[in-house]
């Protein structure tokens, strides 16, 4: 089997977990699709208008003062479940289900170069896209560009920003700092990831217990120290990634449906107890559209031998890490140029999304692709253990 950050590709296995000729992963393919849709819509109809004087400042232009349009205020009638956290979260779930099946193909070293080689070539691909419009914007509307050069260089190799403190530029990194953290937890306990030893959760039970000491001995602080402010913050989430782990487990039929459901709602009570302890519970508002990140991976998963692949789910899912590093920011500006020159709202919207993909398009096909090829062909004399491994993605 081959799983990918983009996609999952179905391979014949020797011993499939579900007793048939092939792993039937499709779901959570179709899924990250799904939740880079997600993300894109929260932002350009939702942040976007609803944020107005935040997207501008990190746009580099006006705060932008077109009425809101009516489907926007729509979605915001919504019950409470916010599309772009749905997303994110669902992002988390399949990266903790697919991660241990990469590690079955690969060994450590090979993970941690095939890891930085998916992860770091599309993001810098994305956030100069980011980059070329907050600088345009800038010259454009008269406003001096906002970052330092060493902001704007430890910024492209995500994982290096987060530990120094420097500001978020692009507004989606954050997501992609807890990814590489939960790959470097991934490859010190690979050899138990392989084998499904649950001890694995050991590590979210720790992390849990860390926050709670670190929460209870300094109540409401946020940033006295960055890098405790950094663990306190990121810690929920990684907790959160081990449910992905219990699914693949579950999956792998490592234990039993109630052991796992129990394990779960374990894992998740942990997520939303250690998130209260962000400056007492700002992050509650999370607890909704997680868990109904969780109930639809639950459901995808029940119906995973079922499940209904078509063009546009795959489209989406392959270039659905393109569209995530590259929309928000770049796709602000568009939009706001759009409003301004005058284009109805609704067209404005229309064309913005329809620019986000066709970039995406090109960084796929440009960067994305390109780099896995290098990484199958170039890692194999080096790393034996990727020798008779397909590509590896998230």
């Amino acid at each position: 089997m081959c799983v990918r950050n983009g996609s999952t590709v179905l391979k014949p296995m020797q011993n499939p977990p579900n007793g048939s000729g092939h792993l039937r992963i499709v779901f959570a393919n179709s899924l990250r699709g799904v939740a880079a849709l997600s993300v894109v819509v929260s932002h350009y109809f939702g942040v976007f208008w609803g944020d107005r004087v935040f997207v501008g400042k990190i746009g580099g232009f006006p705060p932008a003062d077109e009425p809101t349009p009516s489907v926007v205020l729509l979605l915001d009638s919504l019950p409470s479940v916010n599309a772009g956290v749905l997303g994110v979260a669902l992002f988390f779930l399949i990266s903790g289900f697919v991660i241990p099946f990469s590690l079955q193909k690969m060994d450590v070293a090979g993970f941690i170069v095939n890891r930085l080689l998916r992860i770091v070539p599309t993001y810098a691909a994305g956030f100069a896209v980011t980059l070329t419009a907050i600088w345009w914007s800038s010259r454009y509307y008269g406003f001096e560009f906002p970052y330092q050069k060493w902001q704007v260089i430890l910024h492209f190799v995500p994982g290096l920003r987060d530990s120094i403190g420097f500001p978020n530029i692009d507004g989606i990194i954050w997501t992609l700092e807890i990814e590489v953290k939960f790959y470097i937890i991934a490859a010190t306990m690979a050899s138990l990831l392989r084998n499904g030893d649950l001890r694995v959760f050991l590590f979210p039970l720790a992390l849990f217990a860390a926050v709670v000491i670190d929460g209870e001995l300094r109540p409401g602080s946020t940033d006295s120290n960055h890098l405790l402010w950094q663990f306190r913050y990121q810690s929920p989430f990684l907790i959160f990634m081990f449910i992905g782990v219990a699914f693949n487990y579950s999956y792998r039929k490592k234990f039993l449906l109630p052991s796992f459901v129990c394990l779960a709602a374990a894992l998740f009570c942990g997520f939303y107890i250690s998130a209260g302890y962000l400056t007492r519970g700002c992050f509650t508002f999370l607890t909704g559209s997680y868990l109904t990140a969780l109930l639809i991976f639950v459901l995808a998963s029940r119906v995973s031998d079922r499940w209904i692949d078509n063009a546009v789910l795959r489209l989406l899912a392959a270039i659905s890490y393109p569209l995530y590093v590259c929309h928000a920011v770049a796709g602000y500006v568009v939009l706001a140029a759009l409003l301004r020159s005058g284009i109805p709202a609704y067209l404005a919207l229309l064309l913005t999304c329809a620019a986000a993909v066709a970039v995406s398009l090109l960084i796929h096909h440009l960067i994305e692709v390109p780099t896995q090829h290098v990484d199958i062909r170039r890692l194999r004399r080096f790393f034996p253990a990727v020798r008779d491994a397909t590509r590896a993605r998230r």
